[in-house]
């Protein structure tokens, strides 16, 4: 048996790890693997049918650092990730963020699998020493996937060396492209002026900026009444 086991933060609502994760389910479905998905984050609904079966592989835990956890904890955790896998099956488990990977590495070793990280925060905190000696020991393995030197800077910042571009490669994740349904809503536009629309998350770091350069537009034409129109949400509210 082939077990693919994917670390994520969470499975509830609408975002593009959901979106990635639902397609690489199918994906691996269609050429003979077992899914798993472990999750920690759980709120709202799940909105995407392909991760519904995983609602109850939820293991809070995972949002901590591993050392921040009683190793009798651990262990129960580990165990029961790794219940099905038998001796002899093929197991990779995947990370969807840093702080998973090392979680990743514990099952990894139980399993006698691989562990490869495909980090999608949009933020990434300084790293200590043992933190960049892990990158290094990964990305050496070849076990980060879209590991271009763009990537590995975002990950280490003043700890990128140039030795690293031998270790990058241009095997891209694809991009989700069907991620576009059939809604119907009502929305009452304003007769008068020009409408300037804004659809996404509103925690995206581009948001406010965008907003400050539509002020500054709005404030230099004066003659004309502009309507800003905001769908949207964040994980925050």
């Amino acid at each position: 048996m082939r077990h693919y086991i994917i670390l994520t933060s969470g499975i509830f609502e609408m975002g593009g790890a959901e979106m990635f994760t639902a397609n690489k389910i199918k994906y691996l479905k269609s050429v003979g693997w077992k899914a798993h998905v472990y999750y920690y984050r759980k709120f709202g609904n799940i909105k995407i049918p392909e991760l519904k079966q995983f609602e109850n592989n939820n293991i809070p835990e995972l949002l901590y650092g591993i050392t921040y956890i009683s190793k009798r904890k651990r262990e129960e955790i580990i165990n029961r990730i790794c219940e099905e896998i038998k001796y002899g099956d093929e197991v990779i488990i995947e990370s969807h963020i840093l702080n998973l990977a090392y979680w990743g590495e514990l099952i990894a070793k139980r399993c006698r699998g691989k562990s490869i990280i495909n980090a999608m925060e949009e933020n990434f905190s300084p790293m200590n020493e043992k933190e960049v000696a892990f990158i290094e020991f990964k990305m050496k393995r070849m076990e980060i996937l879209n590991a271009t030197p763009k990537n590995l800077h975002r990950y280490l910042s003043d700890h990128y060396k140039d030795e690293y571009v031998k270790y990058t490669h241009k095997y891209m994740v694809p991009f989700c492209s069907n991620v576009v349904t059939e809604e119907d809503f009502s929305i009452s536009l304003p007769k008068n002026g020009q409408n300037i629309l804004s659809i996404g998350r509103l925690d995206k770091p581009y948001v406010m900026p965008m907003f400050e350069e539509i002020k500054r537009f709005a404030e230099s034409n004066p003659q004309k009444t502009y309507n800003l129109l905001i769908i949207g949400g964040s994980p925050k509210g």
